[in-house]
């Protein structure tokens, strides 16, 4: 998997005692990329030109390679297993909403912007030889502005 998460040393030293069989048969793997990203999402310059779109046009967990590939890694994904299908569901979408109201003046046209994608996505994956994985992504903590 093309992920640059898959090569830190907290990753890579955990792929190596995966191998080692350090953990026994691993059967299940939980993933996340949990970034409060509101700030920068709200920005008029940078990543704050683009990346908000997406989240008037699909819901889904838009970005999951951060949590999910160092996970793939361990369970062996494209390395003598493969994923075989997923369930994926979203909490409402109220928080990027919530956070414009907070942050954002009256008139700007931010306000025109109808969010879809929801606060929370949570995905099941379940491989062809068995193995399960959790995926979970946010792009801010939903309790807080």
């Amino acid at each position: 998997m093309l992920e640059e998460c898959c090569y830190g040393y907290t990753e890579t030293l955990v792929l190596n005692m995966v191998r080692r069989g350090m953990f026994g048969a691993l059967l299940n793997g939980e993933a996340a990329y949990l970034h409060d990203l509101r700030e920068e999402m709200f920005s008029n310059k940078g990543e704050g030109l683009w990346r908000r779109a997406y989240h008037t046009q699909s819901d889904g967990n838009l970005y999951p390679t951060h949590g999910l590939g160092p996970v793939a890694n361990y369970l062996s994904i494209n390395r003598g297993d493969r994923f075989d299908y997923m369930v994926s569901m979203s909490t409402p979408p109220r928080g990027l909403a919530a956070y414009r109201e907070a942050h954002t003046p009256q008139g700007d046209p931010k306000w025109k912007e109808k969010y879809i994608n929801g606060d929370l996505n949570v995905s099941l994956i379940k491989t062809a030889s068995g193995l399960t994985i959790t995926l979970q992504a946010r792009c801010f903590q939903p309790s807080t502005l």
